[in-house]
C-alpha cells in the first residue's frame, strides 16, 4: 500500500480507509492506463523500443471487484484483497512512469535532431546551395529516417551529422 501511496504522492489514507484506499488505486490504474495508451501511440515510432506489457485492462477489472465487494458491503473481503492489489498495481505504475520518460526522451531527441536539420537546412537556402546534389545526397536520407517511421534515432543522428558537415564544408567551399 505504501508504494502505490507512494508513487501516487498522496497523503496516505488510514489503514482501514477503504474508500480512500480504492481511490487511490482508482487514480494508480488510470495513470497506468494513460501511460499504456502512450505506449502505443509512442513506441511505434521508434525502433528498438521494449513494450511493456498492458496490465492497466487487468488491474481495472480486480479493482472492479473490490469496489463492487465494498457496494455490496462485504468489507472484510475488500481487507482480505486489497493489499494484494496494491501490491499489484505499485509497480506497474512505477515501470509504466519509467517507460514514458524513456519515450518522452526518444520524442525529444527526435525533435532536436529534426530542429538540427531544419536550421542546417535553412543554412543552405540562405548560401544558394539548394539543389546541389552533394547537399541534396545528404540531406534526403536524413530527412527520411526523421520523418518516415519508425526512427532509428541512432541512424538519424549520423544522417544530421553528415548533412550538416556537407553543408558547412560546401560553404567553406565558396567561402
Amino acid at each position: 500500500m505504501a508504494a502505490v501511496r507512494a508513487s501516487t504522492g498522496q497523503a496516505r489514507p488510514a489503514p482501514d480507509d477503504l474508500a480512500g484506499r480504492l481511490e487511490v488505486l482508482t487514480q494508480a490504474v488510470a495513470e497506468l492506463a494513460e501511460i499504456e495508451a502512450y505506449q502505443l501511440r509512442v513506441a511505434t515510432r521508434f525502433t528498438g523500443v521494449a513494450m511493456l506489457p498492458a496490465r492497466a485492462q487487468r488491474l481495472r477489472g480486480a479493482l472492479k471487484q473490490l469496489r463492487s465487494a465494498e457496494v455490496d458491503g462485504d468489507a472484510e473481503w475488500v481487507e482480505r484483497h486489497i493489499d494484494g492489489h496494491e501490491h499489484a498495481v505499485a509497480p506497474a505504475v512505477e515501470d509504466g512512469r519509467r517507460q514514458r520518460a524513456v519515450l518522452d526522451g526518444l520524442v525529444a531527441r527526435r525533435e532536436e535532431l529534426r530542429a538540427r536539420l531544419a536550421g542546417d537546412h535553412e543554412l543552405a537556402r540562405e548560401h544558394a546551395l539548394e539543389g546541389d546534389p552533394e547537399i541534396e545526397q545528404a540531406y534526403i536520407p536524413a530527412k527520411r529516417l526523421l520523418i518516415d517511421g519508425p526512427c532509428e534515432l541512432t541512424a538519424a543522428a549520423t544522417a544530421v551529422d553528415t548533412y550538416a558537415a556537407a553543408v558547412r564544408a560546401r560553404i567553406e567551399d565558396r567561402g
